[in-house]
This record gives structure tokens, C-alpha cells and sequence, in this order.
């Protein structure tokens, strides 16, 4: 889903903040669309809303803003991100984006606070396609890990990134237990085929 912006009244926003709520008055939104409401009056005067995915004629505000494992939105359409992401009724999210927008820290993020915080699943599986150049990963000698660590190397950057918000002073080792208790499993695609 994409923000759609909607100019509104002022009182419409002001009934926003006090009811969590507003009702869907103009146009057909998708379930879970993020609306985007500003006002006539005073273009500073927003706030942001969700299509309620049971009745697509209310608009519903969005949770508090989230900080899984210390790492915070810096723009809306990261806050719509996670607000998905952290919402286990939302079975598939993709994500597009150019590089750098933060795609991969705050699926990470999201999917630490489930797997390790709240247990909602056993496990995070971090995949990524592995397009070679030349010769392919399975003539590099060594591990599957050590093999791997060559083309994962923007996850691991960003698992430092979370790591060091985190756990400050021993966040390697933090990682390295998750890995070694199997809640973190790092893959490529060609790895997971056939798995459920």
C-alpha cells in the first residue's frame, strides 16, 4: 500500500487525535493503505492513518511509533514500514525502494523484536539471492557461513547497526549467541528452496 494524501478540515484532524478514528469519506482506499491527512487551514497541521483492513470506511491511527531493538523511523514512509512489519496479522510485506532508504535495517529490526523479544516465530531467516560474477558460491572453499559471509555483507552490516543500539558494549558476542541458539539463520535463496 502506498501514503495517500488527503487535504482535510482542520476538526477532522482535531476528531483524528481525540477518537484514534476517523471515517473513510472520499474514495476507495485498499486495507491496511496509509492515508496521509492534512489540513486546509495549516498545511503543518497532520496526521497519519491507516485503512482499518476489516472496514476499509475507517481510517485508523497508527500505533505508537515503534523502536524495535533501539532503531526509530526517521520518515513516514519507514513508520508505514514498520507498522506493518510489527503487525502479525499482515502475513507478506514487500518493501521497494532505492539504496540506502533503509529497506534491510528496519526488516531486521522488526523481525529481532519478533523472533527474539516477543517469540512470536523460532526464528529469523535472513535470505538474499546470490547473483554471481564469474564463478558461482559453490566453488568457494570453506563453510556455508564462510561462503556466504562474502555476499551477505550489507546484513551484516546492518545486524552491527542494531546490534551496537542494542547491546553497546558486547554486541558481537550478542550475535554470535543468536546465530549459535538458531534464532538468527543466515541464507541465500538457492539454500531455502523446498523448506516451509
Amino acid at each position: 500500500p502506498g501514503l495517500e494524501l488527503r487535504e482535510v478540515g482542520s476538526a477532522v484532524i482535531d476528531k483524528f487525535y481525540k477518537d484514534r478514528s476517523v471515517k473513510n469519506e472520499s474514495g476507495e482506499l485498499a486495507p491496511n493503505e496509509f492515508v496521509l491527512l492534512r489540513a486546509r487551514e495549516d498545511a503543518k497541521k497532520t496526521a497519519m492513518g491507516r485503512c482499518d483492513p476489516a472496514d476499509t470506511s475507517i481510517i485508523r491511527a497508527l500505533n505508537p511509533e515503534p523502536a524495535p531493538w533501539g532503531i526509530r523511523p526517521i520518515n513516514k514512509e519507514q513508520r508505514c514500514a514498520m507498522e506493518l512489519l510489527l503487525d502479525d496479522n499482515v502475513k507478506l510485506i514487500t518493501l521497494i525502494g532505492t539504496a540506502g532508504t533503509g529497506k534491510t535495517l528496519i526488516s531486521l529490526a522488526c523481525g529481532l523484536q519478533k523472533a527474539v523479544d516477543d517469540n512470536i516465530y523460532k526464528r529469523l531467516i535472513i535470505c538474499r539471492s546470490v547473483v554471481p560474477v564469474g564463478r558461482d558460491i559453490g566453488f568457494l572453499p570453506g563453510t556455508k557461513e564462510e561462503k556466504l559471509s562474502t555476499w551477505m555483507g550489507a546484513i551484516y552490516d546492518n545486524l552491527e547497526i542494531i546490534m551496537d543500539k542494542r547491546h553497546q558494549e558486547d554486541s558481537m558476542q550478542k550475535f554470535e549467541y543468536l546465530l549459535q541458539n538458531e534464532k538468527i539463520e543466515i541464507a541465500s535463496v538457492s539454500h531455502i528452496r523446498g523448506r516451509s
